[in-house]
């Protein structure tokens, strides 16, 4: 794994973590924590694969 997928993947880690912190707290804050969890992760299968895109809308 290349690095840029490397901290890619640790930020989706880091946000799942949150998301699962805060979802008896606010629902509305998780799943905002959720999305990009998954944002973060497709990121980094796509930096992983030497792609790139510069929206969220790409992936």
């Amino acid at each position: 794994m290349n690095r840029e997928a490397e901290e890619l993947w640790s930020r989706a880690l880091e946000a799942l973590d949150a998301a699962q912190s805060i979802l008896e707290i606010s629902l509305d804050a998780s799943a905002s924590r959720s999305y990009y969890a998954a944002f973060y992760a497709l990121s980094a299968l796509y930096a992983f694969s030497g792609k790139q895109f510069s929206k969220h809308t790409a992936v």
